[in-house]
């Protein structure tokens, strides 16, 4: 891989040109092989290293090519820091200024001035709990106590010892949602019978966290990001909506979030609407949407643009379900118009794909799949394979409904190969008898009103709780339910969800 070309590829067009500019300021108008190599990166075309030194230098130059390519990583490095610096709007990034004024002050000796930021950073930092920046100015206070501007030594220590527990703890957090994770991947690849909960209780204790002793914003985001991991892989999210409901009016009776801490609270209102929507409570989960995007407006809306893509697409799906599906479509394919990146553009693609289908446009849905413009093989790389399976199964039924029966069939036999692995775990089981039914569908259309089918449906639908049902299987099933009863798709899911 060619980690400079890739880096190129991934930056947006706005920002790219930006760096062009950037460029053309330090350099000689004659002289610019380093644009030149930047729109051959850009080029459709896959060129080796020998090609590109013919087309930037007429010749095979190697050496040349390699110190192009050093200089070239160092500018687009400097400029990433300077557009991070300027369009950073918090805290962070003052606090990392005041640090390096610091050392600046430190090497010429000027300890008065170098006190004096020493201050003014950990004043800020302390206020924006910015625990590790905190750690390092109190280094850099005990390395120079000695100064007559110095704070008292006793102090200095006692202050760096409390908040270097703060961070130890929220490092322990960290550790344990990365953990969890490593597991949940394990979950993903095997057929390993792993008790998510019994993990997560068992790490907690090895890294001596206690998870009901916590009114820290940042620390609560992370013990809901462990319990939502845990979601991922027992598909509970009923009880997720629960807890994060709980932690979050908790917050707010404490009165917890303040400015320094409003990411936080963005974050863990984002978790709450999902686990909502994931657990059908859609009325709800719209008015914290309507929440989060107040809150998304204070402090100068610093952090929309984190928030804006994927609050939209939640805000669709959840329409979606509330027969508000054409408005779904409107939104979607205004984001669609926008500079999103590639994981949202694919998952709103995928999602449009959906809406077209439950208002019956087959046609507009079928299309989808030309507008996502790439391989399953590279959407698996991209998405990963349960998000490919998705697709491949959304592919089946649109190609049944159009009657391109052959169509579909090899489509499943596609998906049965591809995605074999997957399948077979003990997650996907209704999955294999739900594509027999389709098969059994195309082969004889009659064998809809076999008491089996009838039966086998209705399995699949009740095999769990409802309450504890996912909403992406129930869409699915809920197809099989439309034949049955003969009515439409939509109308037959808004009778399963509700």
């Amino acid at each position: 891989m060619d980690i400079l070309k890739e880096i190129i590829r991934e930056i947006p067009t706005k920002e790219l040109n930006e760096f062009k500019d950037f460029i053309q300021k330090y350099k000689n108008k004659s002289e610019r092989k380093d644009l030149e190599l930047i729109s051959l990166f850009c080029s459709k075309e896959e060129l080796k290293p020998k090609q590109y030194t013919q087309a930037l230098y007429g010749s095979h130059k190697l050496n040349t090519y390699q110190a192009l390519r050093k200089r070239l990583l160092k500018q687009l490095s400097i400029f990433i820091t300077q557009k991070h610096m300027i369009d950073d709007q918090t805290s962070i990034s003052l606090i990392s200024g005041y640090i390096s004024i610091i050392q600046f002050m430190i090497q010429h000796n000027n300890d008065f001035l170098a006190w004096t930021f020493m201050k003014k950073a950990e004043d800020l930092a302390m206020k924006n709990e910015h625990y590790d920046l905190l750690n390092t100015i109190y280094n850099y206070q005990i390395e120079h106590a000695s100064s007559p501007h110095a704070t008292d030594l006793n102090t200095i220590i006692q202050n760096k010892l409390k908040h270097r527990r703060i961070a130890d703890q929220e490092e322990r957090y960290s550790m344990v949602y990365a953990l969890v994770n490593q597991k949940l991947l394990e979950l993903k690849h095997s057929n390993i019978n792993l008790n998510i909960d019994d993990t997560i209780k068992k790490l907690f204790k090895q890294n001596n966290i206690d998870p009901e002793v916590t009114d820290n914003p940042k620390a609560v985001f992370q013990l809901i990001k462990i319990a939502r991991s845990s979601t991922i892989a027992n598909k509970n999210f009923h009880n997720l909506q629960n807890y994060i409901q709980s932690q979050y009016k908790g917050l707010l009776t404490k009165q917890s979030f303040n400015k320094s801490n409003h990411l936080y609270k963005l974050e863990i209102l984002y978790m709450l609407c999902h686990s909502l929507y994931r657990s059908r409570n859609f009325k709800d989960c719209l008015n914290h949407i309507n929440e989060l995007e107040t809150e998304l407006d204070k402090f100068n809306g610093i952090y929309r643009k984190r928030f804006s893509t994927k609050t939209t697409m939640l805000k669709a799906s959840t329409l979606a379900y509330t027969n508000q599906v054409i408005e779904s479509i409107q939104i979607t394919e205004v984001l669609l118009t926008q500079n999103i990146n590639e994981d949202d553009r694919l998952g709103s693609l995928l999602n449009l794909g959906f809406y077209y289908f439950i208002s019956n446009n087959l046609p507009r849905a079928a299309r989808i799949n030309l507008r996502i413009g790439h391989s399953d093989n590279w959407c698996k790389k991209k998405m990963g394979q349960e998000w490919v399976l998705k697709k491949n199964l959304m592919e089946i039924i649109i190609q049944y409904e159009l009657e391109n029966f052959d169509i579909a069939l090899n489509l499943i036999k596609v998906l049965k190969k591809n995605h074999k692995d997957l399948i077979q775990h003990s997650l996907f089981h209704r999955l294999i008898h739900y594509i027999d039914f389709i098969k059994k569908l195309i082969s004889n259309p009659n064998t809809i009103n076999s008491k089996e089918i009838i039966s086998n449906t209705q399995t699949l639908l009740t095999s769990v709780p409802v309450e504890q049902e996912d909403l992406q299987a129930m869409a699915f099933y809920s197809w099989l339910k439309s034949k049955i009863e003969r009515t439409s798709y939509y109308e037959a899911l808004m009778n399963t969800i509700n």
